[in-house]
């Protein structure tokens, strides 16, 4: 009978940084956060142009039962959600410099700085949305937003002769 048999002692008994690390656990972590991204993130396989599936802005009222009567008012709204979550997002902001400078926790300034950056991406959410109303037109372009009104795209013909 072998002295392993016997004590139960191997290499993985004093030696086992496998163990140690977690690899088999962070390798079914990275395998669970892999499928989720290729099931949810995944980009056209079809082979269709985004101009075949693109829909207007009237299929889309159309779709989901709002009347011309109704886009005041959830334009309205949005501004208003934009509203509350900028001031959210400076009074966040203000606390977050409290914590940074008075009790000295960078960690809870880095989670309360994450809470901004959260408060301000919805912000822009809704105001992009209002934007869209507004304009009447999807899949507006972050460059439209910025510049306040729609990019024509429709630019006169060159003939060869310039």
């Amino acid at each position: 009978m072998g002295i392993r048999k016997i004590l139960g002692v191997s290499r993985k008994t004093f030696f086992n940084p496998r163990g140690w690390l977690g690899f088999d656990l962070l390798k079914a972590h990275t395998l669970a956060i892999w499928s989720f991204a290729t099931t949810t993130l995944r980009i056209n396989r079809d082979n269709q142009s985004a101009e075949e599936n693109r829909e207007s802005f009237d299929e889309a009222m159309s779709r989901l039962e709002i009347s011309d009567a109704e886009l005041p008012t959830i334009a309205n709204r949005y501004l208003l959600f934009t509203g509350i979550f900028i001031i959210l997002a400076v009074l966040d902001a203000v606390y977050s410099g409290y914590l940074l400078f008075w009790h000295h926790s960078i960690t809870s300034f880095m989670a309360a700085s994450a809470t901004v950056c959260f408060l301000l991406v919805q912000a822009f959410k809704y105001h992009f949305w209002r934007f869209q109303i507004k304009h009447r037109k999807l899949g507006c372009t972050f460059a439209e937003w910025y510049h306040g009104k729609p990019l024509t795209t429709d630019l006169p013909e060159r003939s060869n002769n310039e």
